[in-house]
């Protein structure tokens, strides 16, 4: 069996329509949960399930760099999407390169919907980020 390292797959965003990809900086963790709207009726015909668009949300812990590199995702940049309700994408894949996606891939537009940053004493500044989807996900590389 060949497991996936989970360091091998970032999140990954973009601000300007997918022409440049950045990735959190220093990610300890972070998650991808899919869900869809059900609504199930009773009736005379039996019970009847409508199934709604299915949406994505993600978060992630990193660590605050005061010189990110150009593909990384500074606190700044996600402060600014956040402020600004900016309208991003995000991507994660395997591979990352050479075909990428061929194993999986998902990719959304959303928006940031939570920041918070983490001050601890003896311990380098950390910020939490969540995001979630709008409208279609993208599985097809």
């Amino acid at each position: 069996m060949a497991y996936l390292q989970a360091k091998n797959y970032p999140p990954e965003f973009s601000s300007d329509s997918g022409t440049t990809w950045k990735t959190l900086i220093c990610v300890s963790d972070w998650s991808l949960d899919g869900s869809n709207a059900v609504s199930k009726e009773e009736t005379f015909c039996g019970q009847i399930t409508g199934v709604g668009t299915p949406g994505m949300s993600g978060s992630a812990n990193a660590a605050c760099d005061t010189a990110p590199s150009g593909t990384q995702v500074s606190y700044e940049d996600a402060l600014g999407w956040f402020a600004g309700t900016t309208l991003i994408q995000f991507r994660v894949q395997d591979p990352a390169s050479g075909t990428p996606g061929t194993n999986f891939y998902t990719k959304f537009d959303c928006y940031i919907t939570s920041l918070q940053q983490t001050f601890a004493a003896g311990e380098v500044i950390k910020f939490s980020i969540g995001w979630e989807s709008t409208g279609t996900l993208d599985i097809t590389p």
